[in-house]
């Protein structure tokens, strides 16, 4: 299959999962990525802001502000992307794509960051299909020390997926029931 066929199967694969089903899934994919010792030793946690049926990274913002740590969401700009600190949600703003980022602000800025990446699906061994547009391979290429977490549900993990050596896998996938470690 192409990233394209594997991005359509994995958007239905979505409408076809309940909301509330979505919401309970998030939760115990959260909770399992605060317990890892990535997010636990980051000074910061950089994280997408999520579309219906990604994985709900609420959780996520709210432990790193109560753990004391930066919070920053993505935002396009016509350089690529960019992080900003928020301080709470109320920072955003329907930007790109419907996608809430934050208005402006301070530019996140830390060499210890997490970055948690969104996926339509990931492998086992930490590559990503995303919806096409490159925009945190391109950025992950020019901050090549950060560290990276994919969020994703059970059934959009694959064995496999195509792809090119400019693609930036994620240090680890985290899902409702399983890490995997890039190998």
């Amino acid at each position: 299959m192409d990233k394209n066929e594997i991005r359509a199967i994995m958007k239905k694969r979505r409408r076809d999962t309940p909301p509330d089903v979505l919401l309970k899934l998030s939760a115990r994919i959260c909770t399992r990525l605060i317990e890892t010792s990535l997010f636990k030793e980051a000074g910061s946690i950089w994280c997408y802001v999520p579309l219906p049926g990604e994985v709900d990274t609420t959780a996520l913002f709210q432990a790193a502000w109560a753990g004391n740590k930066t919070a920053a969401a993505p935002k396009v700009t016509p350089d690529g992307l960019r992080f900003h600190v928020i301080r709470s949600f109320s920072d955003l703003t329907e930007g790109h794509f419907h996608v809430r980022e934050p208005e402006g602000g301070e530019i996140a800025e830390d060499d210890s960051a997490l970055i948690i990446l969104p996926g339509l699906s990931f492998d086992k061994k930490g590559n990503r299909i995303g919806y096409g547009k490159g925009y945190y391979d391109r950025f992950l290429s020019s901050h090549p020390g950060l560290r990276t977490a994919g969020a994703a549900y059970d059934f959009s993990v694959m064995d496999d997926l195509p792809h090119k050596e400019s693609d930036v896998r994620a240090d680890i996938v985290v899902t409702e029931s399983r890490i995997y470690t890039r190998s």
